[in-house]
């Protein structure tokens, strides 16, 4: 337990190192050798794997190179396959180790990956990959329920089931300033019901639209002129073993020490499963049936522009 927890606090404290100068060295007794990150998706053939080393010494750094070699064996079969390291640019203006392999894992196959140091120090991880599944959109009798089933003889695990409304404040028609863009994601993880050959997920956007108002509110920007630019429905696919702390994925529950790891003689969580995603997106109508704004408000030709509806919007508080 004290050896995860100090593992912990030193991935918190490399990212601000200068104001951890004077701080005893987190790494000290520690002796696992790497944090790992990643899954193995079976319906791509690039695979990645985010490999931390941990350092002994406070003030060792990252260099582009990294005292590691990782394969991949797929144990039904004995095949094994080298990663290639690559030095990586994230979207933090950090750099990071990312492992990259060339192969397609095979659906209900067992593999296990090593990651292993120049003195023979290794961290290990097993892990089987899920079901293949078929997500299929259905018709609905009505235009403001989408429906999207999950054909499988058993019923996978779920992972993520979230639609995400790319939606925006519309400012007025005369203004030069662009709409305020504010994307929201809505869970329907765990709201599955039964149906013929799987289960189906039912997306009711009217209900959906005022969970989108309620953010809106809190964030200053009104309930008035939301419209929507895109709608995209995800479901992720995971392996068995992918089941967070409590069943949801809480970022303050999964920080703490021991929370989420199936590393052997290391930390971190390696997985496996596949995204589904659809474009979700509404003709006009359907959408302002469901609350949506569908155009500008405060159209110079017919509205004086000291009418409130032709006030810019500021940006969100």
């Amino acid at each position: 337990m004290r050896g995860r927890y100090l593992a912990v606090a030193a991935l918190l404290c490399l990212p601000v190192l200068a104001g951890c100068e004077d701080t005893p060295n987190p790494f000290v007794g520690i002796e696992e050798p790497y944090t790992l990150y990643g899954y193995l998706n079976p319906r791509t053939s690039r695979q990645t794997l985010r490999v931390i080393p941990i350092e002994q010494r406070i003030d060792a750094g990252q260099t582009a190179e990294v005292d590691a070699i990782v394969t991949s064996t797929r144990l039904a079969t004995g095949e094994q396959i080298t990663w290639r390291p690559t030095y990586v640019l994230f979207a933090d203006s950090t750099y990071g180790h990312v492992f990259v392999a060339n192969f397609q894992p095979a659906y209900r196959e067992r593999y296990r990956l090593d990651v292993v140091r120049s003195d023979g120090v290794a961290s290990s991880v097993e892990v089987t990959t899920p079901v293949d599944v078929q997500v299929l959109p259905e018709s609905n009798p009505s235009p403001l329920f989408l429906s999207y089933k999950v054909v499988s003889a058993t019923l996978p695990n779920i992972v993520q089931a979230d639609i995400v409304y790319d939606a925006v404040r519309l400012q007025p028609l005369s203004s030069r300033e662009n709409p305020i863009r504010w994307p929201i994601s809505i869970s329907y993880r765990g709201k599955e019901e039964a149906a013929e050959d799987g289960w189906r997920f039912v997306v009711r956007i009217a209900d959906d639209y005022r969970v989108v108002e309620d953010e809106f509110d809190a964030h200053c920007l009104t309930r008035d002129y939301i419209g929507v630019r895109a709608m995209r429905f995800t479901i992720f696919i995971g392996d068995d073993g992918w089941v967070p702390p409590g069943g949801t994925f809480d970022p303050e529950a999964l920080a703490q020490p021991d929370a989420f790891s199936n590393v052997e003689n290391g930390f971190g969580y390696v997985g496996a499963g596949y995204p589904v995603t659809f474009n979700a997106i509404q003709p006009a109508d359907v959408l302002s049936a469901a609350g949506f704004a569908t155009a500008s408000p405060c159209d110079p030709a017919r509205t004086p522009l000291t009418d409130p509806s032709c006030t810019v919007i500021p940006p969100p508080c």
